[in-house]
């Protein structure tokens, strides 16, 4: 018998990124400053116009992921008796146990995978509070494997 459990998305890793970022984009802006005032040679401005590019890059991804995080407050990956229900922003999914064919987890692409019936796969990433992917993979193929109706002898 499984014990439902839940796991909520790692919120703090999400915006600890996201600072990250901005430090990043503070960094190189002020390094192109620098640079710019020190009478540059062309191979100079070029190599700052990229960082430049960069930098901006960063700041855009910084802006989509509060965004990320305003719509996905309610993320979470919940495994009881019945299946495995993921919410992911406004997307819902609701997985039977019986619908489930395996679960393995793939560390090339850093994901568990739940191989279903009738579906494409449900690849679930380990941004949870608290849970290493192989923590993940095993909660998820022990809720699977516990689940399973046994043969009576």
């Amino acid at each position: 018998m499984i014990l439902a459990r839940r796991f909520l998305l790692d919120r703090s890793a999400v915006v600890a990124t996201r600072r990250l970022r901005l430090a990043s984009a503070v960094v190189i802006l002020a390094a192109n400053g620098w640079l710019l005032a020190s009478e540059p040679s062309g191979l100079a401005i070029a190599v700052g116009a990229i960082s430049v590019l960069v930098a901006l890059g960063w700041i855009a991804a910084s802006v989509r992921t509060a965004a990320y995080l305003r719509d996905h407050r309610a993320d979470h990956l919940s495994l009881d008796t019945d299946g495995l229900r993921l919410a992911d922003g406004s997307v819902r999914h609701h997985i039977g146990w019986t619908n489930v064919t395996d679960v393995e987890i793939d560390e090339e692409k850093l994901v568990v995978c739940v191989s279903r019936r009738d579906a494409p796969p449900l690849r679930l990433q380990p941004r949870y509070q608290s849970v290493s992917l192989d923590e993940l993979g095993q909660a998820v193929r022990e809720a699977w494997l516990d689940a399973a109706p046994r043969e009576k002898c």
